[in-house]
């Protein structure tokens, strides 16, 4: 009885949908208004997604609405608060212009989560955050020594060496700090029902 639906703005990300078990959707969030009856889905998940919506308020209270009562949304996005960020500067892997819209901070994602109408169950930092690194520190270091390579054999080779010279970096900001990625769970509050206002 369960279903599950993909949602990409990419025709060809959406045609390998097929025969997987997931109904495939061409568009954008908004399309889940006229495919999916309110307050229907009991999870969303939005893995480095809110960070490329022009309008991520908008985005998180649609999601909402079709949302049943205590259903939630997980997902990571990029942190701007992170040792890394500040460290790497314009080099850091998470500001990726232009495809990126908006970064958030524990804090400015929890306003927004909250103008949404949701509620935030956790909000914490991701070991993802060292592949962040890892890709923040190569571009950093080609940047340095003026040499920037192809997508290619030679980055494909670099790449697991820095990925495990960032999981140092990594624990001790698990432990101490925040990594670059942030990981969230929200939850559409018990009491939201579906003639109610969403932000």
């Amino acid at each position: 009885g369960q279903r599950f639906i993909g949602v990409d703005p990419s025709e060809r990300a959406v045609r390998r949908l097929d025969g997987t078990g997931v109904d495939g959707i061409v568009g954008e969030d908004a399309v889940l208004g006229r495919e999916v009856p309110p307050e229907s889905v009991d999870l969303v998940l939005l893995d480095h997604v809110i960070e490329h919506v022009p309008e991520p308020r908008e985005t998180l209270a649609r999601l909402a609405s079709v949302l049943k009562p205590g259903g939630e949304i997980h997902g990571v996005t990029p942190n701007v608060d992170a040792w890394d960020a500040r460290f790497f500067g314009p080099k850091w892997v998470g500001w990726h212009p232009p495809r990126h819209f908006f970064l958030f901070d524990h804090e400015s994602f929890t306003r927004l989560a909250r103008e949404a109408g949701l509620e935030v169950v956790s909000l914490r930092s991701d070991p993802e955050g060292a592949s962040h690194t890892a890709v923040s520190l190569h571009t950093w270091l080609a940047d340095r020594i003026g040499f920037v390579p192809s997508p290619g054999q030679w980055r494909l080779r670099i790449y697991p060496l820095l990925l495990l010279a960032s999981m140092a970096i990594t624990v001790p900001q698990l432990l101490l700090s925040k990594t670059s990625v942030m990981s969230f769970v929200l939850r559409k509050p018990a009491g939201a029902g579906a003639d109610r206002p969403s932000a």
